[in-house]
């Protein structure tokens, strides 16, 4: 019971904390994403927002991917070989986005693809 007790109060004090940290993962608009793409490095929290970062990419190409495989019309981005590393193209997409402000209370996906298929088009 003592074991209980301990684990409630622990979860008890650290729920504002941890609300506080879940609110810097949601990714309510394309600026969202910029900050936790380009989260500093002496950051606390930089190599879980790196992974968040890398995993909303990853996953919003992987369901692209599936897309266009499934209809060619709706292909609108073409890696060419040498594929450049996934680090590279997030970095781009950072740059790109600073650069271009005005899309950052954007879609995070549509703000991305932009990106994405200025970059990388399908000739």
């Amino acid at each position: 019971m003592k074991t209980v007790a301990v684990v409630f109060l622990i979860v008890l004090f650290a729920a504002p904390v941890l609300a506080d940290v879940a609110d810097d993962y949601k990714v309510r608009n394309a600026g969202d994403l910029v900050a936790l793409c380009s989260r500093d490095p002496s950051a606390e929290d930089y190599a879980a927002a790196q992974n968040f970062c890398h995993g909303f990419t990853v996953g919003a190409y992987a369901y692209y991917r599936s897309v266009a495989t499934a209809d060619p019309d709706v292909k609108i981005v073409c890696f060419n070989e040498p594929y450049p590393e996934r680090r590279k193209v997030i970095a781009d997409f950072v740059v790109w986005s600073k650069a271009n402000p005005s899309f950052m209370k954007d879609s995070a996906v549509d703000t991305l693809f932009r990106f994405l298929a200025g970059t990388y088009p399908c000739k």
